[in-house]
């Protein structure tokens, strides 16, 4: 039996095995993309992707929302006259929903 065994163990795979085994890493890569839909304050304010700009936030609030493929991502919120918010986010297969409010900047004195 033992010499059985080794036999099976040094024969060549078909190359099946490589192309099922390639469709598994493809289906394990592809699960873990994922999207990410904005609700932003104010609505017209811009958002970036790994410091490139994508759209609005009212663009990416709807049924489009943003693809963020299946790696670590930088997020950026921003607008003139608001401080910048930014954040990371690791796509898990699901759509994510990042609601974000901006902050005014504020020029310290009074009306």
């Amino acid at each position: 039996m033992t010499g059985l065994l080794l036999m099976a163990c040094a024969t060549t795979p078909e190359p099946e095995v490589f192309a099922r085994a390639a469709d598994g890493l493809k289906a394990q890569t592809e699960a873990r993309s994922g999207d990410l839909t904005l609700t932003c304050e104010p609505q017209d304010s811009e958002v970036w992707l790994d410091g490139v700009p994508v759209g609005s936030c009212a663009e990416l609030s709807g049924r489009r929302g943003l693809s963020l493929g299946s790696r670590m991502r930088k997020v950026e919120v921003r607008r003139e006259g608001f401080r910048p918010f930014e954040t990371y986010v690791e796509p898990d297969g699901v759509r994510a929903t990042l609601t974000v409010t901006l902050a005014p900047i504020s020029t310290g004195g009074r009306p």
